[in-house]
């Protein structure tokens, strides 16, 4: 495995990509001090000890009984989001590093008069489905970015959710929450090169995930909570304290939560812009 990522390009100095693109960005790590093994294997362990961490929670609640409720509170569902995302961008870390090369080549039989055999077949299915995505994919990319920034954001809606209305705290829940937002934040400052800027093309992102996550966060306020609501404690009975009911007020929390995230990526990104301008100046006197 190569020591530095080498997806976006054989730029020397380790320059982040200037062009937004996102499934890029998520595996560059912004700072030539984490080179792409580092990256890797720092992702690899935050995926295990989260997943750890969520499964040993699970069981806990489980055996306490409330299994059922679960799935329907805010906090666990950050967590598990953020989780998938770990693996999802461990993965794409490891194939970058290890194929030296973005894997974004549909799968083609090689040539026309072999006949494909089962395992040639099954390889193909294998190579379509881990194949690094493409921006050209619309809906993919679309889709992604969404997760991303409900990924990101979501953690500090649940945390500020159970630091202000929980009164009895469970040890185990205050390290949810907690390591919630610590990651969010890792992620953001360390472990990728997502970064905004105050152009037209930015600021119109922004609006799309602004309406995405307030969209996802009125159909969890409005109808997820009160579905388990309903099968936790019956039909017609008040709200479990142990959910985010926020209603439409949730929708104006998430809704500004994302708003000053979008202003920490631009500073991010005025940063790097900064950085990579030094960069390349210190290149252009190295080369002169």
């Amino acid at each position: 495995m190569n020591d530095s990522t080498p997806l976006l390009g054989q730029v020397t100095g380790h320059i982040p990509p200037t062009e937004f693109d996102l499934f890029l960005q998520v595996v560059e790590p912004p700072w030539p001090f984490i080179t792409g093994r580092s990256l890797f294997l720092i992702r690899t362990s935050l995926a295990i000890t989260m997943t750890s961490i969520l499964a040993l929670h699970l069981a806990l609640e489980i055996l306490s009984g409330n299994g059922p409720i679960f799935v329907f509170r805010l906090m666990n569902l950050a967590w598990t989001g953020q989780c998938i995302y770990m693996w999802l961008t461990s993965y794409w870390t490891y194939l970058s590093a290890l194929t030296n090369a973005v894997w974004r080549h549909p799968y083609t039989p090689s040539c026309h008069h072999h006949t494909e055999t089962l395992s040639s077949l099954l390889f193909g299915c294998f190579l379509r489905t881990t194949s690094f995505p493409s921006e050209r994919n619309v809906c993919v990319f679309s889709a992604f970015h969404t997760f991303y920034t409900a990924t990101m954001v979501l953690p500090f809606a649940a945390s500020l959710d159970y630091f202000t209305t929980q009164s009895r705290k469970h040890p185990l829940e205050l390290v949810l929450n907690t390591a919630n937002i610590l990651v969010a934040l890792a992620e953001l400052g360390l472990l990728n090169s997502v970064a905004v800027s105050s152009s037209r093309r930015d600021q119109q992102r922004m609006l799309v995930q602004t309406l995405h996550l307030a969209l996802l966060a009125a159909a969890y306020a409005k109808i997820w909570v009160w579905i388990g609501n309903d099968i936790v404690n019956g039909p017609g009975r008040e709200l479990d304290s142990r959910l985010y009911g926020g209603g439409w007020s949730a929708v104006n929390v998430v809704a500004s939560l994302y708003l000053g995230w979008w202003m920490m990526e631009l500073a991010k990104g005025r940063v790097m812009e900064r950085w990579r301008g030094r960069v390349q100046e210190e290149e252009w006197e190295e080369g002169v």
